[in-house]
């Protein structure tokens, strides 16, 4: 039988299945499979007993991460009757990236919980998460109008809450013993956007080790040696679309260097990482928003600023970037004596900022989420 033909029955198969009403499905989506927002919320609704009224099934990207994980999953739109049937009968889906379902049916509530709220980066052209789900998560009501343009969605769609991910970062399981046996005076951790990948071209740099700002092997060996001297270790955490299988082979003292697979196979959890760090140095990324809850130093990274083709959804951008500006190896290295001295530069505009973005500070955002729109 010719792949044509069976093209043409599974289309079939599909408008078919738009007939099967919703029923006691909830499917989850995360970028990574099994995180973020997602996982916050399935644990919410399997750990109060959700799960015995309602089958919790994720749709999954890459099968590998199913391994020693004892969930329910289908292959992320695939093409299988197991997976029409999912996602025709979710009565709820929770996505952060794209959608599980190939068509948005009207006798569903599908909750955008997005990849991160506010954003810096202008992400107009990007998301349209307005014609794919019901509601869309937002961090307050400071933020709905930057948040209405870049993820064009209508206000009317907005509700109010911490972006779940973020419950996290009140966990107390301690994380940092799962990565090194070694104790430091302080802990850095370094979370870089993407800036080019294969299929994607935000413009800025890449450099080192798919790295900004760093050029060199040299400059890494230097921000090592720096942070040998002052007992800090330096995490950096790699954006997930950044091409990393030589990171297993850099091997620094002070610096260690995580993939998300990394991460996965060690057990890490970043958000609750997150809360046993002393520092965040970001770029253009969200994640500095969710930080701010901890109330600790930033730096950001804007060696490439200009180069940035993505834009920024601020005008007066830097005004949302409360912390020190790194535009050199050295502005690094001045960071990481600030953070070993206790000195914190931009604490008053960091709390500004943070009350501007987020209006909860607690651990509740999955429990804010299901008790408003799970029966």
């Amino acid at each position: 039988m010719s792949n044509k033909i069976l093209h043409s029955g599974f289309q079939l198969l599909r408008k078919l299945s738009y007939r099967i009403k919703a029923g006691n499905v909830i499917l989850f989506e995360s970028i990574n499979d099994f995180d973020g927002s997602s996982l916050e919320v399935y644990n919410y609704l399997k750990n109060n007993g959700y799960d015995k009224k309602y089958k919790l099934i994720w749709a999954v990207k890459n099968f590998d991460n199913l391994k020693n994980k004892n969930f329910r999953s289908i292959k992320y739109v695939g093409h299988s009757i197991r997976n029409l049937y999912f996602e025709n009968r979710a009565k709820y889906v929770f996505f952060e990236d794209l959608p599980p379902f190939s068509k948005k049916k009207s006798d569903a509530t599908v909750i955008y919980l997005s990849h991160g709220c506010p954003t810096i980066k202008d992400t107009h052209n990007h998301i349209h998460a307005g014609a794919l789900c019901d509601y869309c998560i937002c961090t307050s009501e400071d933020a709905e109008d930057l948040i209405c343009t870049n993820f064009n969605v209508k206000k009317e769609q907005l509700f109010i809450s911490s972006l779940p991910r973020n419950d996290a970062l009140f966990c107390e399981e301690k994380e940092l013993p799962k990565l090194t046996e070694k104790s430091f005076d302080k802990v850095i951790i370094w979370t870089p956007t993407f800036r080019k990948t294969n299929t994607l071209d935000d413009g800025g740099t890449n450099g080192y080790l798919g790295l900004p700002l760093i050029s060199t092997k040299g400059e890494l060996e230097l921000i090592n040696a720096c942070a040998v001297k002052n007992n800090v270790l330096i995490i950096i955490k790699m954006h997930p679309r950044v091409f990393t299988d030589s990171i297993g082979r850099i091997d620094y003292s002070n610096i260690i260097i995580l993939s998300d697979n990394e991460m996965k196979k060690k057990g890490v959890k970043l958000y609750s990482l997150f809360n046993e760090t002393d520092a965040l140095i970001s770029d253009y990324s969200s994640v500095s928003f969710d930080y701010m809850l901890l109330n600790k130093p930033l730096a950001y990274v804007t060696s490439d600023m200009e180069e940035y083709r993505r834009g920024f959804a601020m005008s007066n951008v830097l005004e949302y970037m409360p912390g020190s500006k790194i535009n050199n190896t050295d502005d690094f290295l001045l960071f990481i004596d600030d953070i070993k001295n206790n000195t914190d530069r931009f604490k008053a505009e960091r709390e500004k900022i943070s009350s501007w973005a987020n209006k909860y500070n607690d651990p509740y955002g999955a429990k804010r989420v299901c008790e408003m729109f799970i029966d």
